[in-house]
């Protein structure tokens, strides 16, 4: 083969590689374009879930409530407040980043009930903070939560029910849903908190097998605790099962996972269905 044919050839090899580098470059350009303007629209709607919603950061919360009457662990406490006073499935403390930047500041919305507020802080942990205390402090200056007519009929019942005749029917205490004994009047004789307790496990473990029987992905996600009064810490755990997720707080990390847990079993509940009775039902299939 001839020099000058050699010479052509590694010319004609060295512009195919110039050309697929060009268009290669050129769809990395267009993604970068697309996830801007993905960004933006983000941005955008995120904005939109702000609008006419009251703001607060920590100065305002100081200003209208009076910094005597703020929570030191107000993550903690909102939830709290929550399972006392909405302790039904489908209703609990929902917390949204709104978007921000370390500019401008973070927006963080949390919702109860119907009622939201927004949260500003430097960081989106700060904005999520401010976020709690604001509607812990409406809730608590008289704000009034709208439930659904399921949810406040659940509501009623849950507060009328009389738990000094849940125990009944007793079962074994299982070591896992596998050995769990289910009535048939299961459903109608034990509140779905109580008929926890009777597997035997705690939430977390309950979470954990939920996730093995409806085959759906989980993680825990626990920061590094944020400082608080007297050398202490608060910490938070987001669980997320599948498509769904719950954050709990609490002064250590096994405590925060614990409400985690806690809190995300009524949204498995609600989109998936009671893992015991699921199991029960697969069981007498077969």
């Amino acid at each position: 083969m001839s020099f000058q044919k050699l010479e052509a050839e590694r010319e004609a090899r060295v512009g195919r590689l110039q050309i697929a580098k060009a268009e290669m470059e050129a769809k990395r350009e267009a993604k970068r374009v697309e996830l801007g303007l993905k960004k933006e629209e983000n941005e955008k709607e995120q904005m939109k879930q702000v609008v006419g919603i009251e703001d607060f950061d920590q100065e305002s919360l100081k200003a209208k409530y009076g910094e005597e009457n703020l929570e030191q662990f107000p993550l903690l406490k909102v939830n709290e407040y929550a399972k006392k006073e909405f302790p039904v499935v489908g209703v609990s403390v929902e917390f949204t980043y709104a978007g921000g930047s370390p500019q401008d500041g973070f927006k963080t919305v949390a919702t109860l009930a119907g009622i939201s507020v927004v949260g500003k802080g430097k960081g989106s942990k700060d904005s999520k903070q401010v976020a709690a205390q604001a509607l812990l402090m409406a809730f608590r200056n008289g704000a009034v939560g709208v439930l659904s007519e399921e949810q406040q009929a659940n509501l009623t019942k849950m507060k009328n029910f009389d738990f000094s005749k849940a125990a009944e029917p007793k079962v074994p205490e299982p070591a896992s849903f596998d050995q769990t004994i289910v009535p048939d009047n299961f459903a109608e004789k034990v509140a779905p908190v109580v008929a926890m307790s009777q597997t035997g496990i705690n939430s977390v473990q309950y979470v954990s097998q939920a996730a093995q029987i409806f085959e759906q992905t989980i993680e825990w996600d626990t920061d590094g605790g944020m400082a608080a009064a007297g050398n202490s810490k608060i910490f938070t755990t987001v669980c997320a099962f599948g498509h769904i997720e719950a954050s709990g707080t609490g002064k250590n990390k096994k405590e925060s996972k614990q409400q985690a847990a806690e809190l995300i079993i009524p949204k498995i509940v609600t989109n998936f269905g009671d893992p015991i009775q699921y199991r029960a039902n697969k069981k007498s299939k077969k």
